[in-house]
């Protein structure tokens, strides 16, 4: 943008900047020769002083400071170029405008070049004969041409309704050199007319070649002077046009700016940055523009949305594994503690949640300790029912034993051992009669029922076991009821105990 404003402002800048200076501008507008001698000197003076007549810094050029030697070096080329366009010789302005070209000046001044190319195409249209420097002169006119024809001239050239712009630019320097006071405009008119034409033709080559700089320069001329009217239906064109390439421009670099953020967001994997630049490509309607690139983000999304959900997939099924891992730790905490407390109702609370889960396979050693160890329970709770139940007949049988079969006499011991009576009360069978007939809180049925296995000492255990060592579960079976339900009762304590020297029967 800084250099189109440089561009733009490369002529109206300049006479506002030797205004401001003092420089006389009354040919600024009619005559080439003497707005490339005030604008050469507005430089010169710049470039001698070595100061700035106006600071306007939207028109400086970035990659290339406005220097002393820049100064310097555009001073000697537009010298050059007035110096020549002033003696009118055609040479020197081509070798002028050659210079211009192939300096880095070039852009910077190529309406002061358009113009010197006009004066070219004028000066090679006219008889040699003819100059500026001749017609200046008042010795060498003609004397039929006196101040009235040249009035009468300019002013038939100005308002001729064919215009003939060799004519009036002849007709005006003729009254230009005559030094003829301008009473009714028309000299004024005629520049303005000249300035005019000098714009349409620079439109006219700007709209063939769709160059944006020079339009948007001669179109900021013409609104400085305010030259609208004189110029025609191609200002409107050129307006036209200018919204049309700055549309486009915009567009380019609107395009180039979203293709670099879509390959950024691709680069980065980012699928909502992705989606958010389709979005900003689709209202611009650049899609077609950038169809390729559009296609390549639009792949890869689809790419990006598959991992997306294979690794919320994977995620899912990650948090359910961690689930059914906490469901298996807690049941088996639950399994485990109802296993310790040894209690039939958490046991058969604890399996049920188990079943209830779905998790059995997962639990299948847990699960069948607790079952076993709860059908165990439910044998010694039948059984100590049986025991607490038994008919008083089988206990009055055994207690009239006067002399007990063997083996009745040490099943008994080991059971009131075992149901916490102390061994020296258990000497004799006179002993074991009496303890048989005693009720309440020391009642054998009592502390079957209400004894816990667990707390039972191993020592105690031992004794028991030691005392039922040559006594089998055939022999047992061969005694009364009472014995046989005792010797069994036993046997389910010592292993439920399971001592180190107790075997299984």
């Amino acid at each position: 943008m800084r250099r189109e404003r440089q561009r733009r402002g490369s002529t109206w800048k300049f006479q506002y900047d030797a205004q401001q200076a003092g420089y006389n501008l009354s040919y600024w507008v009619g005559d080439d020769q003497h707005w490339l001698r005030n604008k050469y000197r507005k430089y010169e003076r710049r470039t001698s002083e070595d100061e700035r007549i106006v600071e306007n810094p939207i028109i400086e050029r970035e990659s290339e400071p406005d220097d002393t030697e820049n100064n310097k070096l555009r001073s000697q080329l537009l010298k050059s170029l007035a110096e020549a366009s002033t003696r009118r010789e055609v040479t020197e302005i081509r070798s002028a405008i050659l210079r211009i070209n192939e300096s880095r000046f070039k852009h910077d001044m190529k309406f002061e070049v358009t113009r010197a190319e006009q004066l070219i195409a004028e000066l090679e249209k006219q008889p040699p004969e003819i100059g500026i420097d001749d017609r200046a002169n008042k010795d060498d006119l003609n004397e039929s041409d006196d101040s009235e024809e040249l009035r009468e001239r300019l002013h038939k050239a100005v308002w001729n309704e064919t215009l003939d712009f060799v004519e009036l630019r002849e007709s005006a320097d003729l009254f230009e050199a005559a030094n003829l006071e301008d009473i009714n405009g028309d000299l004024a008119k005629a520049h303005r007319m000249l300035q005019a034409n000098i714009y349409v033709e620079g439109l006219r080559h700007g709209i063939e070649d769709r160059d944006l700089d020079v339009l948007e320069t001669i179109l900021g001329e013409i609104d400085f002077k305010q030259m609208k009217c004189e110029v025609g239906e191609i200002y409107d064109e050129a307006k036209n046009l200018i919204r049309k390439m700055t549309l486009e421009r915009r567009n380019k670099n609107m395009a180039l700016t979203l293709k670099r953020e879509l390959a950024r967001a691709m680069s980065n994997r980012n699928a909502p940055q992705i989606r958010n630049t389709l979005t900003n490509i689709r209202q611009a309607q650049l899609e077609q523009k950038l169809s390729d690139e559009v296609k390549a983000a639009e792949r890869l999304l689809r790419e990006l949305e598959l991992e997306t959900e294979e690794l919320q997939k994977d995620m899912e099924e990650k948090n359910e594994l961690e689930r059914i891992n906490k469901e298996v730790f807690r049941l088996q905490q639950l399994l485990q503690g109802a296993i310790d407390e040894g209690d039939i109702s958490l046991l058969q609370s604890a399996i049920q949640s188990v079943i209830d889960s779905g998790l059995e396979d997962l639990l299948r050693s847990e699960l069948s300790d607790a079952n076993e160890l709860l059908d165990k329970l439910k044998e010694k709770l039948a059984f100590r029912k049986s025991v607490a139940e038994i008919p008083a007949r089988y206990v009055s049988e055994v207690r009239s034993y006067k002399n007990p079969p063997a083996g009745s006499l040490e099943v008994m011991q080991a059971t009131f051992l075992l149901l916490g009576f102390d061994e020296n009360n258990l000497k004799t069978w006179r002993d074991i009669q009496t303890h048989l007939g005693k009720g309440g809180t020391d009642s054998f049925r009592y502390r079957v029922v209400k004894r816990d296995t667990h707390v039972i000492d191993d020592h105690v255990v031992e004794r028991a076991q030691d005392l039922l060592d040559e006594i089998s579960l055939d022999d047992a079976q061969n005694l009364s009821l009472l014995v046989n339900l005792f010797y069994r009762y036993c046997q389910a304590v010592i292993n439920e105990s399971n001592p180190p020297n107790a075997t299984n029967s």
